[in-house]
This record gives structure tokens, C-alpha cells and sequence, in this order.
């Protein structure tokens, strides 16, 4: 059985070939392995290259095209034009350690919230002493 839709072919009544999918080639690969029908396991493995391709090609187009327009941007109303250098916060997330037995010049070393210190033990007050009959 082999169903077909209006959207499968172009207006001239050639066949459209949807793009290629990840899903889709998973889907046929496993068909392929169950049925033992290696060439639809090939097809299938070979979609999922091409969708890996396309989406690679893509991504890379949308980010050289997104580098492009960076500076494209008209100037921001409300004295956003020429924004004044803030100073960048110094604090625990910003230090960072060169080596894992190095610990950061004053700060104590780091406790999880699992990890409980022992109290000593307390003295009794009252010692009890033995009774005599």
C-alpha cells in the first residue's frame, strides 16, 4: 500500500523530494533492520547523513549571514549611543582556578550542603552517681 498526497508532487506534476530527516532516516533504518531489507537500511542511514549536511550547511549560512548584519543595526534611541564603560564585578564566579589542588587565596574551601561538621562532644553537667544498697 502506498499512500500519496497533493503536497508530494510539484504544480507540473513532478514529484517533490521532501528535505531530508533525521526521524525520517532513523525511521527507515529501523524498518530496514527489522524487515532485513538493507537497501531501505542503506537509504535510511544515508537520509540521516544528509540531514546532519543540511542542517550543518544551514546553521553555518545563518551564522556567517548573522556576523554580516551585526553592525547594520540603527543607533538605539534614549542615550544608548554611546554607553559608558561599567566596571565588571569581581567576585566568587568570576575567579577561576588553574589547578584543583590550588584553593583561592582567602576563601575557604568550598562545603556541600550533604556534608555536615561533627559537633564535639558535650560534657554532662550531672554525673550520676552508683547507689548503694
Amino acid at each position: 500500500m502506498k499512500i500519496e498526497w497533493p503536497s508530494h508532487f510539484r504544480s507540473d506534476g513532478s514529484r517533490r523530494k521532501p528535505p531530508p530527516s533525521v526521524m525520517h532516516g532513523w525511521l527507515a533504518k529501523m524498518r530496514g533492520t527489522l524487515l532485513g531489507n538493507e537497501e531501505l537500511r542503506s537509504k535510511g542511514m544515508a537520509e540521516m547523513r544528509d540531514a546532519q549536511r543540511n542542517k550543518r550547511k544551514i546553521s553555518t549560512h545563518l551564522r556567517h549571514k548573522s556576523v554580516g548584519q551585526r553592525n547594520t543595526h540603527p543607533p538605539a534611541l534614549f542615550g544608548t549611543l554611546s554607553p559608558k564603560p561599567r566596571p565588571v564585578p569581581v567576585g566568587r564566579g568570576s575567579q577561576y582556578r588553574q589547578n584543583s589542588s590550588q584553593r583561592i587565596v582567602g576563601q575557604p574551601p568550598r562545603q556541600h550542603s550533604s556534608y555536615r561538621r561533627q559537633t564535639p562532644q558535650r560534657r554532662q553537667t550531672h554525673v550520676a552517681t552508683p547507689r548503694t544498697p
